[in-house]
């Protein structure tokens, strides 16, 4: 899966993760067993996002949405994991993901368990929001819809209205 400190640690909790979902979808329900997974994986994202985005000192700069931008941009550069795209405008910033790790991992184990990476994200950049002047919008993933992920992060305030995020 993936090296280092960090990776195991991913491997370990997704390994936790599995065996919590299977007793429950043995014992209640697949719908229970998915529902316990999103609010403990969201309710992670609300600080692990911070934390692997280094927020608090990106709101630190004199621009945060472009600090938060050129951050992003460094994490997922050369990452051969994320074969993406990136699209930048003034106030949008947009990147393409083509082949989602989280589906690849979730195929070896629980292929419905895909979208908790999707329910990460929602409730992760909208914790860091405030922090880096930015608006998250998603609006098609791989794992629920099938098409291309398009992260889309906009100057706060500058979001379309009604574009929906998965």
């Amino acid at each position: 899966m993936t090296g280092g400190r960090f990776g195991k640690m991913a491997e370990a909790e997704w390994l936790l993760l599995v065996i919590i979902y299977r007793v429950l979808e043995r014992t209640e329900s697949a719908d229970a067993a998915y529902d316990f997974s999103k609010r403990a994986i969201q309710e992670a994202s609300l600080f692990m996002m911070a934390d692997f985005y280094q927020a608090k000192l990106l709101s630190e700069f004199e621009d945060p949405f472009e600090a938060f931008w050129e951050y992003h941009k460094a994490m997922f550069r050369d990452d051969p994991n994320y074969p993406n795209e990136m699209i930048e405008e003034p106030d949008a910033k947009v990147m393409v993901v083509h082949d989602c790790r989280n589906c690849e991992i979730a195929k070896l184990t629980i292929p419905g368990l895909s979208p908790l990476g999707c329910d990460h994200d929602i409730t992760g950049y909208a914790a860091i929001g405030d922090l880096v002047n930015m608006d998250f919008r998603r609006p098609v993933t791989l794992a629920k819809d099938g098409e291309p992920c398009r992260f889309m992060f906009f100057r706060k305030g500058t979001a379309p209205e009604g574009l929906a995020t998965h």
